[in-house]
């Protein structure tokens, strides 16, 4: 038998596919109107459209949305821009990304989808960036020690990865 529709699943795919338009060849740079959607989208429960909505950012000019990382509250919209930022401007934006990261009080999440997101943004920064100066180093390495070990293998392996990259003396 075919398989039900899920409901309010016809306007998810809609909104997915708005999002979606951004990413083809020769598209227009988002209007504020249409950035400010894609932001928003980025804390939806829909993971199809979030990432939609990352992948969305990731093709706007940097400069028009990466001042809103500072005071954006919303921690799963967070994780998907730092993502983001990291993806297409780690070199220029390592000590914003690393901030935001290490702000966040990681132990009292619930999520270990956003937990590892959190780290995933701390590993692409990283990666694309190279080793941070002395002070961020430090501070990195502090934030590492408060949270690991950590509740899950997997988040383990990711901040056994950061510290090792980092020389990390534990």
């Amino acid at each position: 038998a075919p398989a039900g529709s899920v409901p309010g699943g016809a306007r998810g795919r809609q909104a997915r596919r708005a999002l979606e338009a951004h990413l083809l060849q020769g598209a227009a740079a988002a209007t504020q109107s249409e950035l400010d959607t894609i932001w928003t989208s980025l804390g939806s429960s829909d993971r199809g459209i979030r990432h939609a909505a990352r992948a969305a950012l990731e093709k706007q000019p940097v400069a028009k949305w990466k001042g809103r990382l500072a005071g954006e509250t919303n921690l799963v919209a967070s994780t998907a821009a730092m993502i983001a930022l990291a993806r297409v401007d780690a070199k220029n934006s390592a000590e914003q990304i690393l901030d935001k990261a290490t702000g966040i009080d990681y132990n009292q999440i619930g999520s270990r989808q956003t937990r590892l997101d959190i780290l995933r943004s701390v590993t692409l920064t990283l990666t694309r960036s190279g080793q941070p100066d002395a002070k961020a180093k430090a501070k990195l390495i502090q934030w590492l020690d408060e949270i690991y070990p950590a509740r899950t293998p997997e988040e383990n392996r990711d901040l056994s990865a950061i510290a090792a990259f980092l020389k990390a003396p534990f």
